[in-house]
């Protein structure tokens, strides 16, 4: 059983690449890393008051410590972002547009259709994944019935002879069948998920040496003590990090003054600059293999206007795969019914879609 409002992870050591299998299970829940855990923590539950009193050691953690919460963040934001990613026009208030698009970014094939009072529904995902509207099973000739459908409805809406409730097929040419296949993709060799958790570790990492050098731009004080343990050094060490104005010690250890030494780097600004650039890039790498067109780039980076068509091409090609997938469904159930249903993405833009012919938007549902 799946916990609300959680995604099931889909790591697995022997296929880092993750698995088409949809729902995980208990195991694949241990090893989840979101960034709301099991014990259901938001990522901002951060109770500490500010100023730490021991910052030697801590702050030889602190860096590890960005790292793995900025993961866990940006990881959890990712998720967010590619359930509200595509959208519909004109399907009727019946259909849970939402949850359709968790089961389908969970790698579910959702079959979607007329329940038992005729309303265009949300019916659930099919146990089966061998039909012949699967393109990624070329050589199957099997039809679907209402057998192989795993309901997620109200006893009461789930048609009564599922044996006869059937799949819309292109072997009738859309003009027999009562309910249809939406995927997330035609073809998915590889689940979103697994995209996201590549490049979220890649920004992780860079996210970390960014902060590792500003701790170093802040923190340039050499402080020599004794076997490497002075009182009087964690002393001076917490008010420079706390910004005290002045630090009391005793007087028979004054010569330590004397000792300090004062380092500076000045490339770590450009450094931090770079890191920043290289961000960016891992980052839109990101977005457009999600189909989100995010070109980072300024008259002073020399990305020409034909490198930057280039992508905008790229983008489109990733955009028509997430679309292709729920509107060949979406297509064998207007044509048996007469509606008018549409899937699109939000780039491009839905201003900039001829839908059946007539330009439409969101608000001509």
């Amino acid at each position: 059983m799946t916990r609300p409002g959680y995604f099931p992870p889909y790591w697995n050591s022997d296929n880092p690449l993750g698995d088409n299998i949809g729902l995980g299970g208990k195991d694949a829940w241990d090893k989840n890393l979101m960034a709301w855990g099991i014990n259901q923590v938001p990522v901002d539950n951060d109770q500490d008051s500010g100023v730490e009193v021991n910052h030697r050691d801590r702050w030889m953690q602190g860096v590890i410590h960005n790292r793995n919460y900025y993961r866990k963040l940006i990881f959890a934001r990712y998720h967010e972002l590619i359930l509200n990613i595509r959208n519909y026009v004109n399907v009727p208030v019946s259909f849970n547009r939402l949850k359709c698009e968790w089961f389908l970014r969970n790698g579910n094939h959702v079959a979607v259709g007329k329940d038992r009072l005729g309303h265009f529904q949300l019916l659930g995902v099919v146990n089966d994944t061998n039909s012949n509207t699967n393109p990624q099973a070329p050589f199957s000739t099997n039809e679907l019935t209402g057998k192989d459908i795993n309901f997620w409805l109200p006893s009461r809406l789930i048609p009564i002879d599922l044996k006869n409730y059937k799949e819309i097929t292109e072997y009738s040419d859309g003009d027999e069948g009562d309910f249809v296949i939406l995927r997330n993709k035609p073809f998915e060799y590889v689940n979103d998920f697994a995209i996201i958790r590549y490049y979220v570790d890649r920004l992780a990492e860079l996210m970390a040496s960014r902060f590792s050098l500003i701790l170093q731009a802040k923190t340039t004080t050499v402080i020599p003590v004794k076997n490497g343990n002075s009182e009087d050094g964690d002393q001076m060490i917490n008010n420079l990090i706390n910004g005290s104005p002045f630090l009391l010690m005793n007087e028979n250890r004054m010569q330590l003054k004397n000792m300090v030494t004062q380092l500076g780097d000045a490339s770590i600004a450009e450094r931090i600059k770079t890191l920043k650039e290289d961000f960016n890039d891992e980052q839109n790498e990101l977005n457009n293999l999600l189909g989100i067109n995010t070109t980072g780039i300024d008259k002073a980076s020399g990305v020409s206007d034909k490198e930057v068509d280039s992508n905008n091409d790229y983008v489109t090609s990733t955009t028509n795969m997430y679309v292709q997938g729920v509107q060949q469904g979406l297509d064998l159930y207007n044509a048996k019914f007469h509606t008018h249903y549409y899937c699109y993405m939000n780039q491009p833009s839905i201003h900039d879609l001829d839908l059946d012919g007539n330009s439409k938007t969101a608000g001509d549902n």
